[in-house]
């Protein structure tokens, strides 16, 4: 019963925050919370200002319930209470709480697609699209944190070494350079990444598909024309 009046305590002190109408975001503004958690739950007062300001770290990037959540599971540890039931409470919260925090998932507009004969173009679209052009199809597990975070740190990372949406954005040296690396790389079995095959055994490319995509890199690297 203690720990359910103190849970009910702190959830009303967070809720204070989370509306905070009257309270400027002002750390300072907030002694008289710190007083009362401390007095309350126990907690001292590095460790109030510590979730607080997470909250209000939280509240500005326009997601108060992953704050909400991440301080209500600190209240949770906090009390030095650690029960299984409470651990698995804890993590409960905070694993609803970051589902919040926003996670860019975009295919923008293709500028410069490559353009190439329909049977190397089927085998990027199975095993490299998905990180290396804005044709990513986002499956549903990729909206759930934090594997979100993962995947999408995947695309973004994949996009920036090579995008085929921007293939004919890149310089002739470029274009040359992105060749003999892909050429290098699937050579050498290093793409698609193991941890993209667990989820997509479809994409790994047979030792035909390997020969196709080894001979139109070659090719395309014969015709680039530097200046």
């Amino acid at each position: 019963m203690e720990f359910c009046k103190k849970m009910q305590h702190a959830s009303k002190m967070a809720q204070c925050i989370k509306n905070g109408d009257k309270i400027k975001h002002n750390l300072s503004n907030y002694s008289m919370l710190v007083q009362e958690l401390h007095s309350q739950i126990a907690f001292n007062d590095q460790i109030c200002c510590f979730y607080i300001k997470k909250f209000i770290f939280f509240k500005k990037a326009k997601t108060p319930l992953a704050g909400y959540g991440l301080f209500i599971t600190g209240v949770i540890f906090e009390m030095r209470a650690f029960t299984v039931k409470r651990i698995i409470i804890a993590i409960i919260i905070l694993f609803a709480a970051i589902q919040f925090i926003p996670v860019e998932r975009t295919n923008p507009p293709e500028s410069a697609p490559l353009q190439a004969q329909s049977d190397i173009m089927q085998i990027l679209k199975s095993s490299c699209f998905d990180c290396h052009s804005n044709q990513t199809v986002w499956p549903l597990y990729s909206k759930i944190a934090p594997l979100s975070w993962v995947i999408a740190d995947h695309v973004n990372d994949g996009r920036r070494h090579l995008n085929f949406s921007k293939w004919n954005e890149y310089s002739p040296k470029k274009q040359l350079r992105k060749l003999d690396e892909l050429a290098e790389e699937v050579e050498e079995g290093k793409m698609p990444l193991d941890q993209y095959l667990y989820l997509h055994s479809e994409a790994k490319l047979s030792p035909a598909e390997k020969e196709k995509l080894l001979n139109w890199a070659h090719t395309a690297m014969d015709s680039v024309q530097l200046d």
